[in-house]
């Protein structure tokens, strides 16, 4: 039976092999449309289409049975050479047409598919390979980059670790003495102690070290590897309050005198006088300390005073300069360029910027009135956020670069961003910002900043202006530059820069803003061009706050779409202006249309909708 149900309404469960609209199974399919057809669809779709080819399912599951997939292979590999080419009964057509044209039966359908898939394969593989070339050839670059600035650091360094080195030896020489000094204190000491404790030789000890020693707590006694390297050392002086501190905490390192004589009392008190006396005059001889030279104090003065000082402008040129020389060009020269661009009936047009060829898409699953600052290209997706439309005020879109269609619609969760809310991408993060917005059913401004992460698809509130500074506008632009946002208002002689690191507004104000800006686009270098009601046109830099006036467009009194590319603005009203900046100059676009889509083109209203730049193979 081909009938899945007898009662079809709205609440019908069709099959996923049946048509929704006659609840019957697919029995055909349309190679030019990549469609299947039930029955009764046929007939209207063939009326439709008259030189589209469908055959029965049947037909395609025999030619399935039948097709030897290696004598393709081997036919493809014997014609590589001819331009690859493919034969079947006797007709030979390119590989390279694409799929969409006309086919005689599924038998060529089905070669045609696989031997375009083996060919778009082997293109990638080339790419992939030519990718990874590239790769390299950027790894290589910046190890040059870095192997100088590893020459210049050690440069820079070298005076410093000259001195580091002559300190570290006064340091050791230090040490020595002071190790020195201990040691004939311990001597002494020890001497002391043998006399006091003659008549009981059997306790004569090195009292005097293990009294130094019986204080120290386990966490002070360190591996007696570390404790001789110099730089711990250093740090022990550094953290120890007194010397007498600092011997406790090394006595069983730097100041272990473990002093040992025999028994006998006479022979020993000679020996150890003598032993004082030969390590005082060891002292005397390599010790140059003069108690009364100041020269320390100076030298810590000296160091501790000086500072290493980076000039900021250098290192910015530096950037710059870094920047310029490690640019190398990815592009790949079959990319194509096209521009998104919506309209208020509920369409989208796709204009190729190489070919300057356009063509309409009717869409139903969103309403982009009031877009012409809410989308964004991000990777494969163009984003469009809300619109005038209550249905669609609190929704948003994507469109996907390579089905060149709307793939995904889903409410806004969590938040209200309202329409008409500006929105911007760094580039690599995972957040696209949202800047202020408007609820026409609540009459109610969002003075805030949101965020909206294209990976996991979920919105959050990320700053909100202090309530004595909101003020109630929206902004034609948001854009990021060198690590912040800036925000053209519609209203308001003003620039707005907000830092997403410490959230943190400013605002750069001057009279040479317009009163009222109804469309604005940036360079991706920091230059900001404003278009105004009245038609004044003017770039400003954000950098250096120089205002230049430019040639005028046209008089506008509703938002429109402006999009920056290779030199050029693209200005979306009824018609497609260009704006060459090199002559300071405007001229429409000469795009080429057929008669009948040149009647439709025309009619197009393109007022308060948004337009992205967006590149595929």
């Amino acid at each position: 039976m081909d009938t899945i149900s007898t009662d079809i309404d709205s609440s019908v469960v069709v099959d996923q092999n049946g048509c929704e609209k006659h609840a019957k199974r697919f029995k055909f399919f349309c190679f030019q449309c990549n469609l299947l057809i039930c029955p009764r669809c046929l007939t209207q779709h063939q009326a439709e289409y008259r030189d589209h080819q469908c055959e029965h399912l049947d037909n395609i599951k025999d030619a399935l049975l039948k097709l030897d997939v290696f004598n393709i292979a081997d036919n493809n590999s014997n014609n590589n050479n001819n331009n690859n080419v493919f034969s079947n009964n006797n007709n030979t057509n390119s590989i390279s047409n694409n799929i969409d044209n006309k086919v005689s039966n599924s038998n060529e359908y089905l070669i045609k598919r696989l031997l375009y898939i083996w060919q778009r394969l082997k293109s990638s593989t080339v790419a992939a390979q030519s990718l990874e070339n590239k790769i390299g050839e950027i790894s290589y670059h910046y190890s040059q980059i870095f192997e100088y600035l590893m020459t210049q650091e050690l440069k820079s360094k070298k005076p410093l670790q000259s001195q580091l080195e002559t300190v570290e030896l006064t340091i050791q020489k230090d040490l020595k003495d002071l190790s020195s000094l201990i040691e004939l204190i311990d001597h002494s000491k020890y001497l002391n102690q043998f006399v006091n404790n003659s008549n009981n030789s059997n306790s004569l000890s090195t009292s005097s070290t293990s009294s130094s020693t019986s204080s120290i707590s386990p966490s002070e006694i360190f591996d007696t590897t570390d404790k001789y390297q110099l730089e711990n050392i250093i740090k022990s002086v550094n953290n120890s309050q007194s010397l007498s501190k600092f011997i406790t905490t090394h006595r069983n390192t730097l100041f272990n005198n473990n002093i040992n004589y025999l028994d006998n009392q006479e022979n020993n008190i000679k020996f150890i006088n003598q032993k004082i006396l030969d390590l005082f005059i060891n002292y005397t001889k390599n010790s140059n300390i003069d108690i009364n030279d100041n020269s320390c104090n100076n030298n810590n003065d000296r160091y501790n005073n000086s500072q290493v000082i980076f000039n900021r402008n250098d290192l910015e040129e530096f950037k710059s300069y870094i920047n310029k020389i490690s640019s190398i060009n990815l592009i790949d020269k079959r990319l194509k360029t096209f521009m998104f661009i919506t309209n208020r009936d509920k369409s989208y047009s796709l204009l190729n910027l190489d070919e300057n060829v356009i063509q309409t898409v009717h869409c139903d699953t969103f309403d982009f009135i009031r877009t012409v600052n809410s989308m964004v290209t991000v990777g494969p997706h163009i984003y469009i956020f809300s619109s005038y439309s209550e249905d669609y005020q609190n929704k948003y879109c994507r469109f996907n670069v390579e089905t060149m269609s709307i793939d995904h619609c889903a409410a806004i969760e969590n938040i209200e961003i309202g329409r008409t809310a500006s929105v911007c991408y760094d580039g690599v993060s995972d957040y696209i910002y949202l800047i202020n917005g408007y609820n026409d059913v609540k009459k109610q401004h969002y003075n805030r900043v949101d965020r909206f992460n294209w990976k996991t698809l979920t919105f959050e509130k990320y700053y909100e202006e202090p309530r004595q500074h909101k003020i109630n506008y929206l902004r034609i632009l948001s854009f990021f530059f060198k690590g912040l946002i800036y925000s053209v208002p519609v209203v308001g002689k003003s620039l707005h820069i907000f830092d997403p690191a410490d959230k943190t507004m400013k605002e750069f104000q001057s009279n040479h803003f317009f009163e009222r800006s109804y469309a604005a686009c940036t360079d991706g270098n920091g230059m900001i061009y404003i278009l105004s009601t009245d038609g004044s046109f003017q770039r400003l830099s954000v950098e250096t706050k120089v205002f230049a006036k430019l040639s005028s467009p046209m008089e506008t009194n509703s938002y429109i779409s402006m999009v920056y590319h290779q030199n050029k603005i693209y200005l979306f009203s009824n018609e497609i202006l260009i704006y060459s900046i090199e002559h300071d100059r405007w001229g429409p676009a000469f795009l080429k249309l057929t008669d009948q889509t040149a009647n439709d083109f025309s009619k197009i209203v393109r007022t308060t909708c948004g337009a992205s730049l967006f590149q595929k193979l």
